[in-house]
């Protein structure tokens, strides 16, 4: 009938990417060829993860199912991998982890999302059948805990990767709204930390998972002294000394100070009253929300209901370090007929973060 069939059996292939063509000629001489094919001989199986979790001891993070991650503790990832090809075929376990911002489709270190308080990157690495534990991202805002990373054979090919981190003060906080969503290996819930466990062999072949986790909210204040001085005579003005306050917060957030008595001559007993009193500096640190514009801002009495905003406006998340100072300074008038010497009173802040 004029039809022929060609076959032929290729053995022995190494494994790669080929290139074929087949083409016939008839007793007249004419040609035909076929356009240029490719198949590619891969016989490389690549990694398996047959389990994956992030805990501490009271249970499994994913999905806030024990609930969120308190910065300052430690956590770990822990993930059970079999390679077919042999333990020696794995090359890296890379665990990216990021805050979503509200977004799916964002990725680690995303040109939007960028910041060591936003961003992880936790790396394992196979050196000659030796574990290499390492913290590619941050610099300081999440510490890798080396002491209690570790490596367990099950069996030639199967082993249990453990990765243990301590994320700071002020990674960013994350709890999605409307309740987790509890199916594995996706990420499915808004307002979260999104991340993704891929296991990289030697052939360049992948296998990944996905999920999610929150952190709980926090901040943090302390100032360096809790009170402030002055020496002035009656009728003049005194600048008090400095108050740093270092604090943390992994969210928005206003800070407040506040008189908690009224002045206090040391020697004497006297007091000068704050209200109308005291005044605090606008020019003492250029990054509070007391400034030019605003002026002094003077205390109207003591006790909370007396607080003066030091941070409000500007009291935005900051994508990169684990703690902030700010500086705080005052100006006393002290009233004609008050006794000269030293006056002292304790002052208290408070932060709060904004709903």
């Amino acid at each position: 009938n004029g039809l022929y069939r060609l076959y032929h059996n290729f053995t022995g292939l190494n494994d790669g990417t080929y290139s074929y063509a087949a083409y016939a000629i008839d007793e007249a001489g004419n040609l035909n060829i076929t356009s240029t094919r490719t198949v590619t001989i891969s016989t490389n199986k690549a990694p398996v993860i047959n389990s994956y979790d992030l805990r501490n001891n009271t249970g499994s993070k994913l999905n806030g199912a024990t609930g969120l991650l308190d910065v300052n503790r430690e956590y770990y990832f822990q993930i059970n991998i079999t390679d077919e090809n042999g333990w020696d075929d794995i090359q890296y376990i890379n665990i990216t982890a990021w805050y979503d911002n509200g977004n799916e489709s964002t990725t680690y270190n995303h040109s939007g999302n960028l910041g060591g308080n936003l961003n992880m990157f936790l790396q394992y690495k196979n050196i000659t059948g030796t574990a290499s534990f390492t913290m590619i991202w941050p610099n300081n805002e999440v510490e890798l805990v080396l002491a209690n990373c570790s490596e367990t054979i099950v069996t030639s090919t199967t082993r249990i990767i453990k990765i243990s981190f301590k994320p700071k003060s002020q990674v960013r906080y994350a709890n999605t709204i409307g309740g987790w969503n509890t199916t594995q290996n996706a990420t499915n819930d808004l307002n979260s930390w999104n991340f993704k466990i891929d296991v990289v062999d030697t052939k360049n072949a992948h296998s990944w998972v996905v999920d999610e986790y929150g952190v709980y909210r926090y901040t943090f204040i302390q100032p360096n002294q809790n009170w402030i001085d002055v020496v002035a005579q009656p009728g003049s003005n005194d600048t008090s000394n400095v108050v740093t306050i270092t604090y943390s917060s992994n969210y928005d957030y206003n800070i407040t100070i506040w008189f908690e008595e009224n002045l206090t001559n040391q020697t004497w007993g006297t007091t000068i009253p704050i209200a109308g009193n005291v005044d605090i500096l606008n020019s003492t640190d250029p990054n509070d929300d007391i400034t030019p514009s605003t002026g002094d801002i003077t205390f109207n009495g003591i006790g909370e209901a007396n607080a003066v905003d030091i941070i409000n406006v500007s009291g935005t998340f900051e994508p990169d370090g684990v703690t902030q100072t700010v500086d705080v300074q005052f100006n006393v008038r002290i009233p004609l007929g008050t006794m000269w010497g030293i006056y002292q009173a304790h002052v208290g802040v408070k932060i709060f973060q904004k709903q």
